[in-house]
């Protein structure tokens, strides 16, 4: 599963969405989840936002399988939000 946070530098929300993520992988275990910071300060994450339809942040982006499962966008989900699919990942291996 790949975890892809869109933010700027100066966006709380979008540090505490990369934490927030780092932190329950850790909790619940799974070092297969890849976390990303897409940079949307940069030319190089304008352009990865635009390809992925980010146009405002944080945006939250879950994907297994190179699929999109499940975004948030212009907020911080809660831990029961993206549970069910840290662990339902983890029940499915």
């Amino acid at each position: 599963m790949r975890v892809s946070v869109f933010g700027k530098r100066e966006c709380d929300a979008c540090k505490a969405a990369v934490e927030k993520m780092e932190y329950f992988a850790r909790k619940w275990k799974r070092e297969d989840i890849s976390i990303e910071y897409v940079d949307m300060d940069t030319p190089d994450g304008l352009a990865e936002g635009a390809y992925r339809d980010v146009y405002d942040i944080p945006t939250v982006i879950l994907e297994k399988g190179g699929e999109e499962v499940v975004r948030w966008v212009k907020t911080v989900p809660v831990s029961r939000e993206f549970r069910k699919y840290f662990l339902q990942d983890a029940a499915d291996e």
